[in-house]
């Protein structure tokens, strides 16, 4: 088998390995413990027999499902990581499920948190911390930050709220909200009273009462969100903030937005054809506007196993799905980005993909199905760093393949690191066992 096939296969294999999901409800019979649990300053867990364990006063992993009428778990220790295994913490619709204050860099990731006022609380100036992979639900308030700073709300189910699913507020500035699920929340995202210089990107508001409701709160910057059907997608009171990323980077996707796209250009008067950004704005108010509204719904790919913090991301009328970049059986030189393409009925497709220079600096190929497509554009813009690539066609589904030329050097370096780390790592498991026999 080809070796850098080999590479790729184990650096797949090894991300696999390594990437876990928590997206299950646990039953309501098994919320049994009915305390509130302290993580004290000291590392200890309060009452000691609550289900929560820890080897290292760093890590500390629920054992069981929480169901408390005031609040949950109250964390008082700094740097540390709460994981919740996929178990849940049940309120009654007061207190707090998570109560962090005044502490910085801790990490609340992998549990249900439902039925609370607020379902988690960051105040008083807890700084630098995380929020990832939960689901967040049933509450008043689902996440919201008072007072509390550079922190990254991320990859959460925030649904079902019968209030706000997240909320900053009170001078919580430059906080990263990215990648959550937003949706049938009375409100979305509220950003209130001087909540200044948070980027919000990437996610997915949908079906909400207010998608996001903003006052007397501005710069901050909305960009390759989906606004999908909320009854009003924005509210702006006294605030001017940013709904775009400039071009060719582009805007939010707006569900209601009417506006074509024939043009490219960061002035849209180009006349060499669509780049899948809207001809005219996305007017929201007289102080707030959308430049360049995305025509299609955002999608991002990780591909940091390429390079930190690294991604392949769409803009499509098609649903995008089974992405993957894999090396050619036929051509082993070449390389391939590919994944499955289906239209709307009736609708004719596009898609615009921005590929990073790390993953490929001159594509040598497109193809649909084995062909080019109906229309083609493989340069649409280049910045330096990104390639923009654009195709459009009438037929419903197919496979997108783009061919490239080769990986880059450091890339097949590191798959090489890789995958020699887990030979040697094979190699001393087979070798001290055959040493104890």
């Amino acid at each position: 088998m080809n070796r850098k096939l080999v590479l790729i296969m184990s650096l797949t294999l090894l991300v696999g390995m390594l990437s876990v999901a928590f997206y299950s409800y646990p039953v309501e019979s098994d919320y049994t413990w009915t305390e509130t649990i302290y993580i004290r300053a000291d590392g200890s867990i309060d009452p000691s027999d609550a289900p929560i364990v820890t080897a290292d006063n760093v890590t500390y992993l629920l054992t069981g499902n929480i169901n408390s009428s005031v609040d949950g778990i109250v964390i008082e220790r700094s740097n540390v990581i709460l994981d919740g295994g996929g178990y849940g913490v049940q309120g009654t619709g007061t207190w707090a499920g998570i109560s962090l204050s005044g502490r910085s860099n801790v990490t609340i990731k992998n549990m249900t948190i439902r039925t609370f006022w607020y379902g988690i609380v960051l105040d008083s100036y807890a700084d630098y911390n995380s929020i990832s992979g939960n689901i967040i639900t049933n509450n008043e308030w689902g996440i919201t930050l008072d007072f509390s700073s550079s922190n990254s709300i991320s990859g959460n189910n925030v649904t079902a709220n019968n209030y706000t699913g997240i909320g900053l507020d009170s001078s919580s500035n430059y906080n990263d909200i990215s990648g959550n699920k937003i949706t049938n929340n009375i409100v979305g995202i509220v950003a209130a009273s001087s909540a200044n210089n948070n980027i919000i990107w990437g996610n997915e508001i949908a079906d909400n009462n207010r998608g996001v409701y903003i006052s007397g709160a501005g710069s901050n910057m909305f960009f390759h969100n989906n606004f999908v059907g909320n009854t009003q997608q924005v509210v702006c009171y006294d605030s001017t903030n940013l709904w775009d990323d400039g071009y060719p980077s582009g805007g939010n996707y707006w569900s209601d937005y009417d506006g074509t796209d024939s043009h490219v250009g960061p002035f849209q008067n180009d006349t060499r054809g669509p780049d899948g950004i809207g001809d005219t704005p996305y007017g929201i108010d007289v102080n707030n506007t959308d430049n360049y509204p995305l025509m299609g719904i955002f999608q991002n790919f990780d591909v940091s196993y390429i390079e930190p913090n690294l991604a392949v991301t769409t803009v499509s009328n098609f649903t995008i799905s089974g992405f993957e970049i894999y090396q050619s059986a036929e051509h082993p030189e070449e390389n391939i980005i590919a994944f499955n393409a289906t239209a709307q009925i009736n609708a004719w497709g596009f898609c615009r993909i921005c590929i990073p220079h790390a993953v490929l600096e001159d594509p040598k190929s497109l193809k649909v199905d084995g062909w080019g497509g109906m229309y083609c554009n493989m340069y649409v813009t280049d910045n330096g760093t990104h390639r923009w690539i654009y195709f459009a066609d009438p037929y419903p589904t197919y496979r997108v393949t783009i061919t490239i030329p080769e990986f880059p050097s450091f890339l097949v370096l590191t798959l090489f690191m890789i995958a020699t780390l887990l030979a040697v790592t094979v190699y001393r498991r087979k070798h001290s066992k055959a040493d104890r026999t």
